[in-house]
């Protein structure tokens, strides 16, 4: 009588649990289609490692319990360095992080013997025990089970929590302070409606900063601005010192203040920051007038707006999620350099495409957030590709100086500018060139991090984090709204006012500085950026 195959879902659990473990521990800033393709990819491969386990072995339970040794080693890769670090400095007292993380070629290649000889001995263990493999199979069935039911329980309280949160910011005075959630133009709208590109260059520094911090002189390039008509205010400051807080102020053409006072100075989570950039007002309210929206594919999910008319995204790519997941891999090994190579090619997508975007039926509104000359460092002064040897992230500040030092982040931070300046400048002119009427927003969410302490205000060059770029291109020359010391929060109340009849006042200038464990606690630094 031929024996009934036991059941046996462990493996599969045990390939998933990661992908999706970590997905949880961000998903208050991720969206489930960040998740879905790499969790069906992840499933596929599991199923297919498994199958080529049981050819092997020959026994489907062996074979099972071996792929889920597998998955389990596979996925513990990334953690072993920071464990290595972590255990050196708690008992021996020694900082490793600079050896371990400045050269991760070499120690992942280790890592990768040590833990294939590892894997290997309890293959053979697996292979040649006399174990009781029904019972261990039901205990593995059960914990993975386990862990795959509190994972959607966790999922479905994350997401409940994040909704009623955003229902009591909806609710709350914070969308009243949004001058455009009832705003009409006060007469019928300019026949021809300019195009509005708001370009953020992520972390470009002011020109004083850029001169004194980074040994940088600025000024071609500000010359460049100059010749083609732009308005730059040359002493602007960011009015938050993050890129969520920043970008969620200026596309809502207001303060945090009471946003922050709904969630209380304690929290950590940016959902409603994110809900705030991808449904803001601004484009919102351009919709509305017939503006077609385009947003791209930044990298960073809170920032890329998918809802947008036209979102577009290179053919090949990878989401901030899927970088992580990689980097917990041994897969980080073979595709570092893919990458970096695949953050600069996105970097290069977006403006390549910005100025071949279709305008059909109507004037267009494009949000184009490029993630440099902000870490990480993927390009030389001449646009040549750099491959880091260092874990791919997205850190700036104490994050980055803690491993790199200072000195390489200033070096590697200028030489991304002057590359930085080559593509913006090439990009204006191709703009310029359309003949079409548009308003060009030159803007940075924050300025750099060399000195940037994410814990500590004290320990901060905050003069260097909030003092940014900030230039604009209107097509009728009229700047008599702007001013040298207008903040991110005022852009769109001149640019609504000065060409679609939309009057709005101006808020006081103000910026704000919070740590990264407490963003929402505001820091009004506005008295000492007038006062370095």
């Amino acid at each position: 009588m031929k024996t009934k195959p036991p059941f046996i879902i462990h493996p599969i659990i045990t390939a998933l649990y990661p992908p999706l473990a970590l997905y949880l521990q961000n998903a208050n800033r991720l969206k489930l289609p960040d998740l879905l393709p790499t969790l069906l990819l992840v499933a596929v491969l599991a199923g297919i490692i498994w199958w080529l386990m049981n050819r092997w072995i020959k026994d489907l339970a062996r074979s099972a319990l071996v792929s889920s040794v597998f998955f389990l080693l596979f996925f513990s890769f990334g953690h072993v360095l920071p464990a290595v670090s972590n255990l050196a400095n708690k008992y021996l007292g020694l900082d490793l992080a600079p050896v371990l993380e400045n050269h991760v070629r070499g120690w992942s290649y280790l890592m990768l013997v040590i833990l294939g000889l590892c894997l290997a001995a309890l293959v053979y263990l697996i292979r040649r025990a006399a174990i009781n493999l029904a019972l261990i199979t039901q205990f593995m069935n059960v914990v993975a089970i386990a862990l795959a039911v509190m994972s959607v329980i966790q999922a479905a309280i994350t997401a409940s929590f994040n909704r009623q949160l955003l229902q009591e910011a909806a609710q709350g005075d914070f969308q009243l302070a949004s001058p455009l959630s009832q705003a009409v133009p006060t007469s019928g709208l300019p026949a021809s409606l300019p195009d509005i590109y708001y370009i953020i260059l992520d972390g470009y520094g002011r020109a004083d900063i850029l001169l004194e911090g980074y040994q940088y002189d600025n000024a071609a390039f500000l010359d460049f601005l100059s010749q083609q008509g732009f308005y730059v205010a040359e002493n602007s400051h960011a009015n938050y010192g993050m890129t969520i807080l920043s970008l969620a102020s200026s596309l809502n053409l207001a303060y945090l203040d009471p946003l922050a006072a709904q969630v209380g100075p304690d929290s950590i989570n940016p959902a409603p920051l994110t809900d705030l950039i991808q449904n803001n007002e601004l484009s919102a309210y351009l919709q509305s007038l017939g503006y077609t929206t385009a947003a791209f594919a930044t990298g960073f999910a809170p920032t890329e707006l998918r809802q947008a008319d036209l979102y577009l995204a290179p053919s090949v790519s990878l989401n901030g999620y899927q970088n992580e997941l990689l980097n917990l891999t041994p897969l980080r090994i073979p595709l570092l350099n893919l990458q970096y190579d695949l953050h600069g090619q996105k970097v290069q997508f977006a403006l390549q495409q910005l100025v071949g975007l279709p305008h059909p039926n109507g004037p267009l509104f494009a949000f184009v957030h490029i993630l440099i000359p902000h870490p990480p460092f993927v390009f030389d002064a001449e646009g040549n590709p750099l491959h880091p040897d260092r874990e791919f992230t997205l850190n700036d500040g104490s994050h980055f100086t803690s491993v790199a030092g200072r000195d390489e982040y200033v070096y590697n931070y200028r030489s991304q500018l002057i590359y930085t300046n080559r593509l913006v400048t090439e990009t204006i002119q191709v703009i310029r060139a359309t003949g079409r009427q548009s308003v060009i927003i030159l803007q940075s969410d924050h300025g750099p991090g060399s000195r940037l302490d994410y814990e500590s205000a004290t320990g901060s060059d905050i003069p260097e984090r909030m003092s940014i770029l900030n230039a604009y291109y209107f097509p009728d020359q009229d700047y008599a709204r702007l001013y040298p010391h207008i903040t991110p929060v005022n852009t769109f109340r001149v640019v609504l006012s000065q060409y679609l009849e939309t009057p709005l006042d101006l808020l006081p200038d103000r910026s704000y500085f919070s740590l990264m464990s407490r963003p929402y606690d505001f820091l009004d630094v506005t008295d000492q950026l007038a006062n370095p």
